[in-house]
C-alpha cells in the first residue's frame, strides 16, 4: 500500500498473485480490464476495488482504494476473486454486460431462454418513510402492509469501490428505509431479489412489527435496526419486533453483511426467525467496542434457527454476535449450527468486546468451527442450561483475562468428539469464570483435560463444584438428536430439558416448508488455511 499521488484519501494497492490466477485476463483491452473488480476477504471484512493496471504474465495488478485498517489489512493470507469481465463467465447462471450493451448469459441446466423471464432492476429503493426525526408529532404512524411482495432493486458499485466495514455498515442503501415512524407493520410480505439491504428501521423508529415475512436473495444485509451512533433516547430507535420471518441468502454483493443487525437500539425482539445462508454473522447486537455507554439494552434474541453461516470465506463470526454493555439482553432458546470460518472464529455464541450483562440460556449449539461459546472480553454474562456439542476445536473459549468476573458458566451440557474442551488463551491467563454444575463428555469416553490440568487439579482450583464427567445419554448425538434418554445424569446437575424443536418459524405447513426449501452449499475447501 502507498499513498496515491495527488490524493490525501486514496491509496494504491499492489497485489502479487499466482500468474495462473490471471490467465483469464489476458487479451483484455485497457478499458476492459478497468471494469474488472477484485473482492478480497480479510478476517471479518471485505474490500471491493476496481483494477487500475494489470500485468497478467507477471501475476500482478493494482487498485485504488481507501487506506487499509492496521488491525485488519489485506495481506497474503486473504482469499480473493475477480469479476465483471467476459473471461469470468464460466459457470451456469452467470452473466456479463459489456459496455456496448451486449448481455451474455450462461443458462442454468434445463433453462429455456425462449421462455425464461429476465428482469433488470432499475430502482435502488422501493419504499421510503421520512417522518421528521426530531419532531415526534410529525412522525409517520400506523400504516400496515399485508401480503405485499417487494422485488428487484439495483445496487451499483460506486467508482471508488466498496471500502471494508464490519457488517457492511459502510453502505446505507436499503429496499425499504424508515426514519421517524411509529406503529408501522409488515405482515405476510416478501422482500426478494434485492441488490441492497432488505429493511432498515434507522432513525427514530418505534413500535414497528415485521411478521411472517420472507427476506431472500439480498446483496447486503437482511434487516437493520437503529444507528451506528448513539443519539438522544427521545429519538432513538427501539421496540422493533421481527417475528416468524425467513431471512435467507444474503451478502451476495457485500459478504460481510449480517442477517439481522441491531445498533444502538433497545427493547427489540428477534423471535422465531430462520436466518441462514450468509457469509458472516446471523444476528449482531450492539455497536460499542468496549465498556463505554451503549444504547443496546434489553434486546431479546429468542427461539431462532440460525445456521449455515460463514462457508469458510470470512472469519471472526457468530450465530449470535454481541458488542458492548447490553444489560437485560437475553439470547435464549436458539438453535445454532453449521458456522464455519476460514482462519478462526466460527463460533455459535460470540460475546465480543465489552459485552456485559447478557443471559445465554437454553440454546442448542452444534457443528461449529472453534467454539460453541466464545467470549473475547466482557463482564458478568451468564451462560446457563445450554447444550454445546461438536465444535471442531475448543468447545468453550475465552480470549482475554480481566480482573472482573467475565462470565458464569453453569448447568451446561458439553459434548464433543474432536479438539479440546477449553479453547483460546484466556483460560491459561487467569480469566475469571465462575463454573459449576456442568456436565462434560467426550464421545466414546475418550480422555481429555482442562487446559492441561486433570479433573482433580481443575477442581482443586475451586472450579466446577457440582459438575460431572458423564455421558449425558442423548437419544442419537451422531444424528444430532440431543433429546435426553431416561436416566440421563443431566438431572444431577440441575439441567432443565428444553424443546429445541420450537426454534425457528411457526404456523402453516407451507410457511415452514418454505424455510426448509433453501439449498445450502458445502463450506468451501480452503487450502493452507491458518
Amino acid at each position: 500500500e502507498a499513498p496515491l499521488e495527488g490524493s490525501d484519501a486514496r491509496f494504491l494497492h499492489r497485489f502479487e498473485v499466482d500468474p495462473a490466477d490471471l490467465g483469464s485476463l489476458k487479451g483484455l483491452g485497457s478499458e476492459e480490464f478497468r471494469d474488472v473488480q477484485v473482492i478480497v476477504f480479510h478476517k471479518w471484512d471485505t474490500t471491493r476495488e476496481w483494477l487500475s493496471t494489470v500485468q497478467a504474465e507477471a501475476g500482478s495488478f493494482t487498485t485504488h482504494g481507501s487506506q487499509m485498517k492496521s488491525w485488519n489489512p489485506m495481506n497474503r493470507d486473504c482469499l480473493y476473486y475477480l469479476e465483471n469481465y467476459s473471461g469470468a463467465l464460466d459457470a451456469p447462471g452467470e452473466w456479463f454486460l459489456d459496455r456496448s450493451g451486449w448481455l451474455y448469459y450462461r443458462p442454468l441446466q434445463g433453462e429455456d431462454m425462449a421462455t425464461a423471464e429476465v428482469i433488470s432492476a432499475r430502482l435502488p429503493c422501493l419504499m421510503e418513510f421520512q417522518g421528521e426525526v426530531d419532531s415526534p408529532e410529525r412522525w409517520v404512524r400506523h400504516i400496515q402492509f399485508e401480503g405485499l411482495t417487494f422485488r428487484h432493486t439495483e445496487f451499483r458499485i460506486p467508482a471508488e469501490g466498496l471500502r471494508p466495514a464490519q457488517a457492511a455498515m459502510s453502505v446505507e442503501a436499503s429496499a425499504i428505509l424508515a426514519d421517524g415512524v411509529e406503529g408501522i407493520q409488515l405482515l405476510g410480505c416478501a422482500v426478494e431479489h434485492i441488490g441492497t439491504s432488505g429493511l432498515w428501521f434507522r432513525k427514530a423508529c418505534r413500535n414497528v412489527r415485521v411478521e411472517k415475512t420472507r427476506i431472500f436473495d439480498v446483496g447486503i444485509g437482511g434487516v437493520r435496526i437503529g444507528e451506528t451512533g448513539l443519539v438522544p433516547e427521545a429519538v432513538r430507535t427501539g421496540f422493533v419486533t421481527i417475528d416468524n420471518c425467513i431471512i435467507h441468502s444474503g451478502g451476495r454483493i457485500m459478504p460481510a453483511a449480517v442477517g439481522v443487525w441491531i445498533g444502538h437500539s433497545a427493547d427489540n425482539a428477534i423471535t422465531h426467525c430462520d436466518v441462514a445462508d450468509f457469509y458472516y454473522t446471523a444476528v449482531s447486537v450492539g455497536w460499542r467496542w468496549g465498556y463505554d455507554n451503549s444504547g443496546a439494552k434489553r434486546n431479546r434474541i429468542e427461539h431462532n434457527h440460525l445456521h449455515h453461516l460463514g462457508y469458510r470465506v470470512l472469519s471472526d463470526m457468530g450465530g449470535v454476535y454481541t458488542l458492548g454493555p447490553s444489560e437485560g439482553t437475553r439470547v435464549c432458546h436458539n438453535v445454532i449450527h453449521d458456522v464455519f470460518s476460514t482462519r478462526y472464529g466460527g463460533w455459535g455464541l460470540y460475546p465480543d468486546e465489552g459485552s456485559t450483562g447478557i443471559l445465554f440460556e437454553n440454546n442448542l449449539v452444534y457443528d461449529v468451527q472453534d467454539g460453541c461459546f466464545h467470549q473475547h472480553y466482557g463482564r458478568e454474562n451468564v451462560v446457563r442450561n445450554n447444550i454445546f456439542a461438536f465444535s471442531r476445536q475448543g468447545q468453550i473459549a475465552v480470549t482475554r483475562a480481566e480482573e472482573h468476573l467475565s462470565f458464569t458458566f453453569e448447568r451446561n451440557l458439553v459434548y464433543w468428539d474432536s479438539g479440546t474442551l477449553l479453547g483460546y488463551p484466556g483460560w491459561g491467563n487467569g480469566a475469571k469464570v465462575e463454573m459449576g454444575n456442568n456436565l462434560y463428555w467426550r464421545a466414546g469416553g475418550a480422555a481429555f483435560d482442562f487446559n492441561g490440568k486433570s479433573w482433580d487439579e481443575w477442581r482443586s482450583d475451586g472450579r466446577d463444584s457440582g459438575s460431572l464427567i458423564a455421558d449425558p445419554l442423548f437419544v442419537d448425538p451422531e444424528a444430532r438428536d440431543f433429546r435426553l434418554r431416561t436416566g440421563s445424569p443431566a438431572a444431577e446437575i440441575g439441567f432443565v430439558p428444553f424443546d429445541s424443536s420450537a426454534a425457528g418459524v411457526y404456523g402453516d405447513a407451507a410457511w415452514r416448508a418454505l424455510a426448509e426449501s433453501t439449498q445450502f452449499p458445502e463450506p468451501y475447501a480452503v487450502e493452507n488455511a491458518r
